[in-house]
């Protein structure tokens, strides 16, 4: 090898190690990721050793060899992560049906991605895809309003058989086909195809068989089609069904082997052998079946709260398998503490706790796992001092967690103020928590027995101070936001819920300034006002000490909270004018980042300018659902995270929060290729700085404020637009009133 040889080498080797820098350094901006539990699964399908399953959160790949699991979601390639139906072709590729119509086909292989969405766009009301049958090249797909046919090689639709002669109209459960003949399980009974049938649209091309309670499942076994529902087992005898087992109902399919047909009845698991012999599989399973396959030798089942359920022979017991992640896929609030750890809460009914997220696991937090929390229905979480967590639930008071996430503190029925409705003084239901700038806590409780005493507040000593009010009708408050001021201002709702008999109108209470329009504190502002609409979920403080009030109609601004009754003005803006508003949340920009029925809508300081918009159309699939309900920022990485009810949704954003000072500005990736480099990103920025680029000479190439609150970016150009040679420049930063000042070397690689 040459001397020039091995210099080249040597460039390629540091070019290509400085990719992986800029690789890692940058590859967060725009990127997606989702978090969804995925505990409760459809419908699973066998590959070999492993097992494919379709959850409520997504699709995971689970490897019985060593228990490893692969997720995917509409981030990696899903439309939706709503899975209904699921099954593995001849070929190889795994078939995804989902609640909206979609079908997603997955080759593992190749990891080649393919669409159909001829049922979700068909002008039917509903579209769900409830099963599959694979029979050679063949794929019948079970749905809400009939059978499809649809050739694997080809790539499409072949027919659709949506009447059933004297049966009632489907929806079909679940399709077979065996002998030429299609079989097609409904809520009355069973359609089966006539023999000599052409025609199969036509209504008299099917025998139509009744059944009390319908059937449920269909499948093919020791060369018979069997059929299982409410009134038992069925056999199809060439013109009839013949019951079998009939001392055993209702039952429904769960899988099989070549020798053995398991069934479920209850949580109870039956195998059902080729001699026609009968038998309990181990104990009951805690959770209900929906759905089993055998892979290995191993029957594996589908469970609508624990994952998979493993039948261990050896041990003679069952064991259950998941991915690790969140409690449930509704994130109706979502906060992230000092640590960057990711904090979700499930609900205000039918919850399953709250989880915690540190980058690499999950950490569910629920009465079975914490001792001490009381109740599952968490819907308000906040991040307090020292790092601590306050957790607000809809019946069973609050609970705080250290900064480790312990529990350390229960404030329940026997608490200081918290009382609950006056018909059950220990149901309690805390408003979403704030803290003032002397660390005290404050809350209301919604619907409290004591009506003119609904504000408490928690001193650092834990001494609690109420305030009375001056209307019997302030205690609908279900969250508290405190300004600068120290005016606590109240939310009466909460996204997608407004408490019916509430006060029409807005309130606020100050207990050291007298604001305008205020008696003894409390003010309240209605419609007539000037306000968008009393209904308010959201209420949120912007960088300039605006308040910013979320309602049902659209945004409500106050812009001088000194005088509330007088600074009253709306968001104009087409694109969020009498929308329903779930959330706000201010970025490092001040910009307002507002989570909707339609997706995220982001907006300049003012509001007067449409920044960005966030969907599940524009982002691809990659936001898990429209109807995003909270938003949090990872102010230090630069992550924004949207709660929906459907998972957590994350993207990476530019803007990060502004260091104190220029001590740990740094520039990446160096060195800079322009040819493969959008920019420079120049970290660890004062607020308010500006950035000029310099030769080593001195000389101004570049200036420009920074665009992402704590970062700027250069795109290796000069003020004229001019791409510039190679060389070491200067990244010098200066703090908004030049009394600062910071420097980073940027190395450009022109090729």
């Amino acid at each position: 090898m040459s001397i020039r040889q091995g210099l080249m080498k040597r460039l390629l080797m540091i070019l290509a190690a400085a990719g992986m820098a800029w690789s890692s350094a940058m590859s967060g901006i725009g990127d997606w990721k989702n978090f969804t539990a995925m505990n409760s699964v459809r419908g699973v399908a066998s590959s070999r050793d492993s097992v494919w399953a379709a959850t409520s959160g997504g699709a995971f790949l689970y490897t019985l060899r060593d228990s490893s699991f692969v997720r995917i979601t509409n981030s990696e390639g899903l439309t939706t992560n709503d899975l209904t139906a699921i099954t593995v072709d001849k070929y190889g590729s795994v078939w995804f049906g989902q609640s909206d119509g979609s079908i997603d086909v997955y080759a593992p292989a190749t990891g080649r991605w393919r669409y159909i969405r001829d049922i979700a766009i068909a002008d039917k009301v509903q579209k769900s895809i409830s099963s599959f049958y694979a029979s050679g090249d063949s794929l019948y797909i079970g749905t809400a309003f009939g059978v499809s046919l649809f050739s694997i090689p080809r790539f499409e639709f072949i027919d659709t058989y949506a009447n059933f002669g004297t049966l009632t109209p489907p929806p079909v459960l679940s399709v077979v086909a065996w002998n030429k003949r299609v079989f097609a399980a409904t809520a009355s009974g069973i359609a089966v195809s006539r023999a000599s049938a052409v025609n199969l649209a036509a209504p008299e091309s099917w025998e139509g068989y009744t059944s009390n309670g319908g059937m449920k499942t269909l499948t093919v076994f020791n060369g018979n089609v069997l059929a299982a529902g409410d009134a038992g087992m069925f056999m199809f005898n060439g013109s009839t069904w013949i019951q079998v087992g009939a001392a055993l109902q209702p039952v429904i399919f769960r899988g099989q082997s070549d020798a053995v047909l398991y069934f479920s009845r209850g949580r109870n698991v039956f195998s059902y052998a080729v001699s026609g012999a009968v038998s309990q599989v181990g104990t009951q399973i805690g959770s209900t079946l929906t759905g089993g396959t055998t892979a290995a030798g191993t029957p594996v089942f589908a469970t609508d709260s624990l994952g998979l359920a493993l039948w261990n022979a050896a041990a003679a017991k069952w064991t259950y398998a998941s991915p690790n992640g969140p409690s449930s896929n509704s994130f109706v609030s979502v906060a992230v503490d000092d640590d960057g750890i990711v904090w979700g809460a499930s609900g205000r009914s039918y919850g399953t706790g709250f989880s915690s997220y540190d980058g690499s696991r999950w950490t569910i937090y629920s009465t079975s796992t914490l001792p001490g929390l009381q109740s599952n229905n968490a819907f308000g979480i906040v991040i307090g001092p020292n790092n601590s967590k306050w957790i607000s639930t809809w019946d069973s008071g609050m609970v705080v967690l250290n900064s480790t996430g312990r529990l350390v503190r229960t404030f329940d029925a026997t608490a200081p103020g918290f009382v609950g409705l006056s018909a059950n003084a220990r149901y309690v239901v805390p408003a979403i928590a704030a803290f003032d700038r002397d660390g005290s806590m404050w809350t209301s409780i919604f619907r409290g027995g004591n009506p003119s005493r609904i504000i408490w507040k928690m001193n650092p000593d834990s001494s609690w101070v109420s305030y009375p009010t001056t209307s019997g009708e302030y205690n609908f408050s279900l969250s508290v936001t405190i300004d600068r001021n120290g005016t606590k201002w109240f939310a009466n709702g909460l996204p997608g819920y407004q408490p019916i008999g509430g006060p029409r109108r807005i309130v606020y209470f100050n207990e050291k300034l007298a604001l305008s329009g205020s008696v003894d504190g409390w003010g309240e502002m209605t419609e007539a006002d000037g306000v968008t609409n009393i209904g308010i979920s959201s209420v949120t403080e912007d960088r300039e000490g605006q308040i910013w009030m979320g309602t049902d109609a659209g945004i409500t601004i106050v812009t001088d909270p000194l005088r509330p009754l007088k600074s009253i003005t709306k968001v104009f803006l087409g694109a969020v004018r009498d929308q329903t508003i779930n959330c706000i949340a201010v970025d490092a920009l001040n910009r307002k980042w507002i989570g909707t029925l339609r997706g995220v809508i982001v907006v300049s300081p003012d509001g007067t300018s449409l920044i960005d918009q966030y969907t599940v159309a524009n982002s691809n699939g990659k936001l898990v659902s429209d109807n995003v309900v909270s938003i949090a920022f990872d102010t230090r990485r630069g992550v924004a995270y949207f709660g929906t009810e459907k998972g957590l949704s994350s993207v990476g954003i530019a803007t990060i929060a502004p260091s104190a000072d220029f001590s740990g500005i740094s520039a990446v990736p160096s060195p800079f290729r322009p040819d493969i480099h959008p920019y420079v990103m120049i970290q660890g920025l004062a607020e308010g700085s500006t950035i000029k680029i310099l030769t080593v000479s001195g000389k101004l190439v570049s200036q420009f404020e920074a665009q992402g609150g704590g970062r700027g970016f250069w795109n290796g150009k000069t003020t004229t637009g001019e791409t510039v040679a190679s060389g070491i420049y200067l990244a010098v930063a200066y703090s908004a009133n030049g009394s600062q000042i910071g420097t980073a070397k940027v190395a450009v690689i022109r090729r």
